[in-house]
């Protein structure tokens, strides 16, 4: 929450993209706390111009909605078998709606479980935890995705903390939408910095996400220490200044 605290206090009136490949609520509780505004629904995780928050591969407080074939849910005395049942017959039987919620919320259930029939559930939202992650790793709303890309090339300064950099979807669609797989969209990155446990991984970083992003061009730097090191000492003011 610190770090949230300082960002906010020195963003002045620059919005912050907040992207994490973690499945745990850590950075959503901090949120709520610093922009005192609660995440009711899925919608809100980007609803706010201050802070958006984008979680690549899922949370566990989301829900997705899966339609099976082949069975309907009266088909199974409690929702064990049915899991069980699922699976054993995962692939042709299981698909994904797009549809996606935030587990408790008034909101998203509101308007989306009248959508459930014989054949459709609330399944986890989060994506199975590869080494080397692909283009079928994202699990989270496309509205999200086409945000977050719409932003990509007016990044003034990334801040990477605890990240070994091997999402290859994400070195797509950071090249895509800044231009580096074609015309140039003028990008505006000056400062980029990777804090990590040692100054050698996180110079191993800053070195993969230079190959496959382009991010050394301008200001950059790598920090040892871990993120509490780095919060506790003058890498942040520094960062931000």
């Amino acid at each position: 929450m610190e770090l949230l605290d300082a960002i906010e206090w020195r963003r002045k009136s620059e919005p912050v993209a907040l992207v994490t490949f973690n499945y745990d609520t850590l950075l959503e509780l901090a949120c709520q706390s610093v922009l005192q505004r609660p995440l009711d629904s899925i919608d809100a995780y980007v609803g706010d111009d201050r802070m958006r928050i984008f979680k690549l591969h899922g949370s566990t407080a989301w829900y997705q909605e899966l339609q099976y074939f082949g069975r309907k849910v009266s088909d199974f005395k409690d929702d064990l078998a049915r899991d069980l049942w699922l699976i054993e017959h995962t692939g042709p039987n299981l698909e994904a709606t797009g549809a996606y919620g935030l587990y408790g919320s008034e909101v998203d259930n509101s308007h989306r479980i009248e959508d459930y029939g014989a054949t459709r559930f609330k399944g986890a939202a989060v994506s199975i935890p590869f080494a080397t992650k692909t283009a079928g790793s994202v699990n989270c709303p496309v509205q999200h995705i086409r945000m977050l890309i719409g932003l990509m090339p007016y990044v003034t300064h990334l801040l990477v903390i605890g990240w070994r950099g091997r999402e290859a979807h994400f070195h797509k669609l950071w090249r895509d939408a800044t231009g580096m797989s074609g015309p140039n969209l003028n990008r505006r990155l000056i400062k980029t910095m990777v804090v990590d446990r040692t100054t050698e991984s996180s110079s191993g970083v800053l070195e993969t996400l230079n190959e496959e992003m382009g991010v050394g061009d301008g200001n950059v730097s790598s920090v040892g220490g871990g993120f509490s090191g780095f919060v506790q000492s003058e890498g942040l003011a520094t960062f931000l200044g």
